[in-house]
């Protein structure tokens, strides 16, 4: 999987085109189990592609409903063209994953991304714990909550999630860009989010690595090559640094992130 760094990729993968046959891989031993936990709007598909490119597993979202119910019947289980079956059928939701191993699983590393809320209704179970045992995990935050939250908020607004400009969540007719109160909502369920993933991590005496999206998007070869450190994993070739041809993403014309800020500083603001 690995590319040349002369030659970045033409197009930037959207999330939905992790689904796509061509990322299966024929059966491969499994030796480790790559968990990135994050909440929204931390670079984790950034991060997903570089790994992807770098050959460090197929890193994806695969327990999120919308993928769950796009991959389940390409694999033969068509009860999971509804994704939400997953979290209440066990039989389904154990062959939704050996399926996953089975297939995503190249070079004997199986890596997938994992938000919180899909841990909490797809995996807090026998089957999702056989799955996150013996796992290697990474933690994916931001520095700056609010530049979070109003980068998860845009989104919500406008269902555009990646850098092509594509709706792939269901967005309101009138998006509320400057709602205060939403965008507080927004941001306590990031906080909430954060929190649960450190909660879990204790209690199951789990020493993540931790990873900023300030870190990944300042330097992402140096994030890519911490974790195959942290990790033991090949090392990244000298020189072979991961680029992207990005395009201008125009978020349905939402206003700038530095504009919702000013509002939202200015009615919440007490000290000053």
């Amino acid at each position: 999987m690995r590319g040349s760094s002369a030659v970045p990729p033409p197009v930037v993968l959207n999330a939905i085109d992790f689904n796509d046959v061509r990322f299966d891989r024929s059966p491969s031993p499994l030796t480790t189990k790559l968990f990135l936990c994050s909440t929204q709007r931390t670079g984790s598909f950034l991060l997903c592609r570089a790994m992807l490119y770098y050959g460090l597993g197929i890193p994806h979202e695969y327990f999120n409903t919308t993928h769950i119910s796009c991959l389940g019947p390409r694999f033969g289980l068509t009860a999971l063209s509804d994704g939400g079956q997953a979290s209440t059928d066990s039989r389904l939701r154990g062959e939704y994953i050996d399926e996953l191993l089975r297939r995503r699983t190249i070079d004997g590393l199986f890596s997938a991304k994992l938000q919180w809320w899909e841990n909490a209704r797809y995996l807090d179970n026998p089957e999702g714990h056989r799955l996150l045992h013996g796992g290697r995990f990474i933690y994916l935050f931001r520095e700056d909550l609010l530049a979070q939250a109003i980068s998860f908020h845009v989104s919500m607004e406008t269902g555009i999630w990646g850098l092509d400009n594509r709706v792939t969540s269901t967005a309101p007719s009138e998006p509320r860009f400057f709602d205060v109160q939403l965008l507080e909502a927004r941001l306590e369920e990031l906080a909430k989010a954060d929190m649960s993933w450190r909660t879990f991590f204790a209690r199951n005496g789990i020493a993540p690595l931790f990873l900023s999206y300030e870190q990944i998007v300042a330097d992402l070869p140096r994030a890519v090559g911490t974790i195959t450190a942290r990790f033991g994993l090949p090392p990244l070739r000298a020189g072979d640094a991961y680029r992207e041809r990005r395009v201008a993403a125009t978020k349905a014309n939402a206003p700038s992130a530095a504009d919702i800020r000013a509002n939202f500083v200015a009615q919440k603001q007490v000290i000053g």
